[in-house]
């Protein structure tokens, strides 16, 4: 209960960041594949796809092509993927001890894929929640940390009417932030993949990651050009 109410006034007061949450979900997934049943099932994928690893990175480029150029259209798919994955984390990390005390003969992973298949299955409203989650306090974070209007740092009304001005905004713009969401997703892992093979942000050496960005941004317009394109085009 206690730990409750300090992420609750975390949250409130705009110390718990994106950031802070990126973090924690990065040391979750690695946690979650350092357990001895996921490493199992890791090596087992390792040796199945190990004749074809040198074929791996070329498909992965695919794939985010295809998100850069179609990522609207395949966004139910990336929703599937994404929440499966989630919710396959979060069900073996937090769910598997509980159920091994009735089920022990079921393992962790096999608990986290329920979860996942059933997270998956409830995506669309789980992407609505995080849509909504993300602008709302997303907002509420730049003016209760005073970010852009030191003013208005701390004031919670404020923060709050802010954050509801920009979930409408969200919604009314959603199109075009999954239009070019998606394409600058996939414009970043292409030229990322690219980059291994060829490391073309060394030319402004201390700014390989503003490169990195800033080349998927510009690739990022042209694939939500073509993504509007495409949504305008009768079929």
């Amino acid at each position: 209960m206690r730990e409750a109410s300090v992420l609750f006034d975390a949250l409130k007061n705009g110390t718990y960041g994106f950031q802070q949450i990126f973090a924690y979900l990065v040391e979750l997934w690695n946690t979650i594949f350092a357990s001895e049943h996921i490493s199992v099932m890791m090596e087992w994928y390792k040796t199945t796809v190990a004749p074809f690893a040198q074929y791996v990175p070329y498909v992965l480029v695919g794939i985010y092509a295809l998100v850069l150029l179609f990522g609207q259209r395949l966004l139910g798919v990336i929703r599937f993927v994404g929440f499966l994955l989630v919710g396959f984390v979060l069900g073996t990390y937090y769910l598997a001890t509980p159920v091994a005390s009735f089920f022990p003969q079921l393992p962790p992973w096999a608990v986290g894929l329920i979860v996942g298949v059933v997270c998956a299955f409830l995506g669309k409203i789980l992407y609505h929640v995080f849509y909504t989650v993300i602008a709302g306090y997303g907002m509420y974070l730049v003016c209760i940390t005073g970010m852009v209007l030191p003013e208005i740092k701390g004031n919670y009304v404020v923060a709050l009417i802010v954050a509801a001005i920009a979930i409408v905004l969200a919604y009314v713009l959603r199109g075009f932030i999954e239009r070019f969401g998606t394409a600058f997703a996939g414009a970043y892992g292409v030229l990322f993949l690219v980059r291994g093979w060829y490391d073309f942000t060394t030319f402004v050496p201390g700014y390989e990651t503003w490169v990195l960005l800033g080349a998927s941004a510009v690739v990022a317009i042209l694939g939500y050009l073509v993504q509007n394109s495409i949504k305008k085009k009768k079929y």
